[in-house]
């Protein structure tokens, strides 16, 4: 067994190679003949061009360690929150200001940036390694309307300790202790989405999305003020058990709408499904919902289904 899994991590470590990377890229025009387990494994290094499904081509670049940027050259837009990725393009029309809050590699944040050079994009990274992918995706689409911050969104702002996986690429960082055993602590300084906006004199939010994994109620308590004030759409994952009661009393609350996300094969040909609760219904294979302002409600429906 342990012999089996050192091969594995051989092969994958040569594969991160460029000249040896190089190859697998023959494969692409027979990737929908490929079995999912090798596309969601195989790596890819350089240059990703990503254009079907978009409205402008957006470019990514690998070392070989970021699975999302794989996940995507080897699937397209769905190989990484597809559906979600539907729904978020839909929202950006006459989206001004996106926050990106756990904006990782900076796939939802660039694709808003280049799609309209006019749009303020604000990308919340704090994992050092991972957001120096963002800042070099975003300077290879020339894009200089996304803003990188290094810091969390939370509850408060000061300082706050960062579990972040021991992986070269970590998709889960949280400031949630119990989130995930095994991490490692790194010391971030954490503001608020009131204080943000206030700091940058952000004069309306348009649209939301956050990916905190597991602290997501606490950047709408901290964005309370900017929330009312603006009453965006809102992206958000909710993981089952972790966030569900708190979200659901924050909805209920500030008069939000909940609308879950799903693959439109699985839900009669909807990407979107009306929840009146969280609990029951949050998977970890359907985990994003769209949180609707409830007087916009018809509006922004419209909008999706056009």
């Amino acid at each position: 067994m342990a012999a089996a899994s050192t091969l594995k991590q051989s092969v994958k470590r040569a594969l991160q190679v460029p000249v040896l990377n190089a190859p697998l890229r023959l494969l692409r025009p027979f990737a929908p003949l490929l079995p999912h387990y090798l596309k969601i494994r195989l790596p890819i290094v350089g240059r990703v061009k990503l254009r079907r499904g978009l409205p402008k081509p957006v470019t990514l670049l690998s070392d070989g360690r970021d699975p999302i940027t794989s996940r995507l050259y080897w699937m397209g837009v769905d190989g990484y929150e597809g559906p979600t990725l539907r729904v978020f393009l839909k929202l950006l029309d006459g989206c001004r200001c996106f926050i990106d809050a756990g904006a990782n590699v900076g796939v939802f944040a660039l694709v808003a940036a280049v799609e309209n050079p006019k749009r303020k994009v604000h990308a919340f990274e704090p994992v050092p390694r991972i957001r120096e992918r963002l800042e070099r995706n975003a300077a290879a689409n020339a894009a200089s309307n996304v803003r990188a911050d290094a810091r969390a969104l939370g509850k408060e702002s000061g300082t706050a300790t960062l579990y972040v996986p021991r992986e070269p690429s970590p998709l889960s960082a949280s400031l949630r202790e119990d989130f995930q055993l095994g991490n490692e602590p790194v010391a971030v300084s954490v503001t608020t989405l009131d204080a943000y906006a206030a700091e940058q004199r952000l004069p309306k939010i348009d649209l939301l999305k956050l990916d905190t994994e597991g602290t997501e109620p606490d950047v709408l308590i901290g964005g309370d003020e900017t929330i009312y004030r603006d009453r965006p759409p809102i992206l958000v994952e909710v993981l089952p058990k972790q966030t569900e009661m708190k979200m659901q009393h924050w909805t209920e609350k500030k008069k939000y709408v909940r609308y879950q996300i799903m693959d439109p094969l699985d839900n009669a040909g909807q990407i979107l499904a009306p929840r009146a609760t969280f609990t029951n219904h949050a998977t970890f294979e359907n985990p994003n919902w769209l949180l609707l302002p409830s007087e916009r409600v018809r509006e922004i429906e419209a909008l999706i289904e056009a």
